[in-house]
This record gives structure tokens, sequence and C-alpha cells, in this order.
């Protein structure tokens, strides 16, 4: 699905354009996150995720959900608060004209803003098991309207991260299980994370085997100096 450019301006509040010093720290982000969340209570998306998501894709549990979430917006950490932006992408509606299925504009742009936030806190050096259910989120709700190449890419990134929450820990990483053995809870919350990605990992693979040989030998063919465009110069 093509991706219109001239909405991706609005990702970014404009004081990030106006203002760029320490425009990308956590907190700067978290506010952006915020602005589009003002029409809901952090409450009210645990009912939204058992709605929507937990009946056929319980990736966590609901309880563990509202544990994570606080009275207001402000008081959330801001892993928290993207899981929430990823878990509203999935209570929003396509569009249809003339019997084609679409995203709407508004729900494009949230999820742009959505994968713009995970690059962002990615680039500070955050990462957490809520960073890799936002990951995860993302990833399936590209699956689910056919956002491909982005499903495709983004189910091994968010394999990668995951693998980091045990590679890195230790090692200074904000928002990482500390180094040791896990106690029962974070093990149960490991496990459901691996088979939610094992599940769409191979979900998303199966499509791309179900390509015929010639489309899947063009999509591994590396591009050579012949295939690419000649200068006029």
């Amino acid at each position: 699905m093509p991706v219109d450019t001239r909405m991706l301006h609005h990702c970014l509040p404009l004081q990030w354009i106006l203002v760029p010093e320490n425009a990308f720290a956590p907190h700067n982000i978290k506010t952006a996150m915020i602005q589009k969340l003002s029409d809901v209570r952090p409450m009210e998306v645990v009912s939204i995720y058992s709605r929507t998501l937990n009946s056929w894709f319980g990736f966590s549990s609901a309880v563990r959900l509202c544990s994570e979430l606080q009275t207001t917006w402000d008081d959330c950490q801001v892993d928290s608060t993207l899981l929430v932006s990823t878990i509203l992408l999935f209570n929003t509606n396509p569009q249809s004209i003339e019997g084609i299925y679409s995203l709407h504009p508004d729900t494009m742009t949230l999820y742009l803003s959505c994968r713009s936030w995970i690059a962002l806190l990615e680039g500070t050096g955050l990462n957490s098991i809520n960073l890799v259910y936002s990951r995860l989120l993302m990833t399936l709700f590209e699956v689910v309207h056919g956002l491909y190449p982005a499903a495709y890419l983004s189910i091994a990134a968010t394999v990668r991260a995951a693998d980091a929450l045990s590679v890195f820990d230790g090692n200074g990483v904000p928002l990482s299980l500390p180094l040791g053995p896990i106690g029962l809870k974070e093990e149960e919350e490991y496990r459901e994370m691996w088979c939610g990605i094992f599940v769409l990992d191979r979900f998303v693979t199966k499509i791309y085997y179900l390509l015929e040989p010639s489309d899947r030998a063009r999509l591994l063919k590396p591009y050579s100096l012949t295939d690419l465009p000649l200068s006029g110069l």
C-alpha cells in the first residue's frame, strides 16, 4: 500500500521543528504520544485490548496491562505509552471506497507516528518487553492490512529486539530486565512474548513462500550495475 508522504509532518509536533534541541529525548517523545491519546483514558485501553486483541492474539494478560498503566498519561512510562498507542491502532476501522478497503488518513498518521516513535526510542538506547510488544503489534497491524514489505522487515526487527532483552542485559541499556535468574512472572511474560513472535513469524514466512518462484527470486535478487537506471550525464 503506497504511503502518502504528505502525512509525515503530522507524526511530529510543531515544537520539535521549531525547537530541535533535546527534541528526541524520551520525555519529549512521550509528549508527542500523549497528544495523540488526549481522547482516551489509560484504563479504557485495557477494555479495548480485551475486546480487539486478547481473544485471538493475547500476547499479554489484561491484568498485566492494567498494572502497567497509571491514572494519567503523565504518570505512565514511555514504553507503556507506546504500547497503548499501538493497541489503539487495532481500534480503528479501514475505509471502503468503491469496494476497496484502505487505511483512513487518521489511521495512517497514527501508524506512521508509532513507527517513528519506535525508531526514535531505539535510537536513544531504550529497550524493554513493552517495546517488543509494541513492535509485535506493529508487525501484526502490517500483516492484517497487507502492508508489505513493511511486515516482512518488521518481524525481523521484532525478533532481534526480543533477543536483545537478554543479550544486552547488564550493559547499561535502560528499561531492560536485570541480569540473572528471572522470576515466574517474568518467565511467563517471556514465554507469551516469544509465542506471539513465533506465530507471527511463521505466518509472514508462509505468505512469502506462497509467492510464485519468480516473485521470490525478484525479491531476493540483488541489484547489479546493469539493473540501475543510467544517468543522462
